[in-house]
């Protein structure tokens, strides 16, 4: 889950609630995952060259 406003994904386990909070680039608004590994794309809204993606982990 993203919270675009913080800048953080938020992994949550559906049994025990939040696990971890992560910061992950400006206004987060898309998570996909693969292959044990998050990839998180931000838009800046200001500009094209603002725009980011951030890979993160996951712990299996």
């Amino acid at each position: 889950m993203v919270n675009r406003a913080a800048a953080h994904v938020i992994r949550v386990d559906v049994k025990k609630g939040v696990e971890e909070t992560i910061a992950a680039g400006t206004n987060p608004h898309h998570v996909e995952i693969a292959d044990g590994t998050a990839y998180v794309v931000g838009k800046s809204g200001a500009t094209a060259t603002g725009d980011t993606a951030t890979r993160i982990r996951l712990a299996r």
